[in-house]
């Protein structure tokens, strides 16, 4: 599944980010009072978030400096690769992987991408692995940042609530990592229907084949 090319960075190979963000959406979720099975669903897709960072470059993943605008739209193609390479897996956890690898860089005000998506439009599994992906990347080490402490980067996850990310989701990762005490709340899963409003569906932009928080590269991005 993955390239073994020498210039094509896997999304495995430098840490073990992403199991850590697979172990941290199961917990989220868990917070949120989902059932065990969807729980289990959401962090054993949440594995394969940045699978599209295969055929990117790791020149550029690693660049220590500032992107360019050329460079920044190579990384952002990773979530439409990722929905693509996804795409013909007919099980629950691709198909769930796949909704994953395409939202999760979406951001609640509607600021994100691939689609400008806002709010509960984001499938409930995206806007999970969006606040855990960048909680675990702004607590890690990388090419072109210092890796934060827990408070630190708990301020900024909380700063984002509401802009970047789902409040309740927010709340719940805090819960989970031990910053902040959590109150449920009503909340709409959104995973198995895409939201009617008028934008390119998951099903679709995947199947072409095409293509706030800021530290350095902008965590936010990755």
């Amino acid at each position: 599944m993955y390239s073994t090319h020498p210039d094509v960075a896997s999304p495995f190979a430098a840490d073990d980010h992403a199991l850590r963000v697979a172990a941290l959406t199961e917990e989220v979720a868990r917070r949120l009072g989902l059932d065990a099975d969807t729980c289990a669903l959401f962090g054993r897709a949440a594995a394969l978030h940045d699978v599209g960072k295969a055929h990117v470059r790791a020149s550029i993943l690693d660049k220590p400096g500032p992107l360019t605008a050329g460079e920044r739209a190579e990384v952002e193609r990773h979530t439409l690769l990722g929905a693509s390479l996804l795409r013909r897996g007919a099980d629950a956890v691709h198909q769930t992987a796949r909704v994953i690898a395409l939202t999760h860089h979406e951001r609640w005000d509607g600021s994100g991408y691939p689609f400008g998506l806002r709010a509960q439009e984001i499938p409930l599994a995206g806007r999970i692995v969006a606040v855990a992906d960048v909680y675990d990347c702004l607590r890690a080490e990388r090419a072109y940042k210092a890796a934060l402490s827990e408070r630190d980067a708990c301020a900024l996850i909380r700063a984002g609530s509401g802009s970047q990310f789902d409040p309740v989701c927010v709340n719940a990762l805090l819960a989970v990592v031990g910053a902040s005490p959590y109150s449920p709340r009503c909340i709409t899963s959104s995973t198995s229907t895409w939201p009617r409003s008028g934008r390119t569906p998951p099903s679709r932009a995947a199947g072409a084949g095409s293509a706030g928080l800021r530290v350095c590269h902008s965590v936010a991005s990755w």
